[in-house]
């Protein structure tokens, strides 16, 4: 957390479009969905799981489609309308073909963060590829999911703890270590 806090400050992410205007679209989209508030917490999760998972969607696009069959594509505002949601690595499942190809995802809830797992064990809703933006760190043998960094550093963080929680108990007063005795 002290890595990430002094790591992320004013605008961290840089973007680099050689088409300015798609360029300022693509800065606008970020901000008002507030990605770059949100970075710490995406590179904690993708460092900790290995996987990080974000929903580009047009909320009202499916239920106006439904209400008007000869709907008008150019009245959708590209930048306002999209919504990125963020999806727990826990709560999102990636479906492949024989060679690894990425053919959809699900996700169980469409908040996933305020979901408990013991609650809600059937899929709601599939995702094209398209639709559902994968971060992960690569790694053959979790293919097609990421590999945690965090995960191998798990007994030696362990490991330490104790020797803490020994120091401590040894720089206790006689008294102290009486009542732990």
């Amino acid at each position: 957390a002290e890595v990430l806090s002094t790591g992320f400050v004013n605008n961290p992410l840089k973007i680099k479009i050689s088409d300015k205007k798609a360029e300022t679209i693509v800065q606008k989209i970020l901000y008002k969905n507030k990605i770059y508030q949100r970075l710490p917490n995406i590179v904690r999760s993708l460092a900790k799981y290995g996987n990080y998972g974000m929903l580009l969607s047009y909320p009202y696009l499916e239920s106006w489609l439904n209400d008007n069959p000869n709907a008008d594509f150019n009245q959708i505002d590209v930048v306002e309308d999209l919504h990125i949601k963020f999806v727990n690595p826990k709560y999102f499942k990636v479906n492949v073909d024989d060679y690894l190809n990425v053919v959809n995802y699900e996700t169980t809830e469409e908040n996933t963060y305020t979901t408990s797992p013991s609650k809600h064990t059937n899929i709601n809703k599939v995702w094209q590829p398209w639709q559902f933006v994968h971060f992960l760190i690569a790694d053959e043998t979790t293919e097609p999911y990421g590999k945690s960094t965090l995960w191998s550093m798990r007994s030696a963080f362990d490991q330490l703890s104790t020797l803490e929680a020994l120091l401590g108990i040894s720089r206790a007063s006689k008294i102290q270590r009486l009542v732990f005795y």
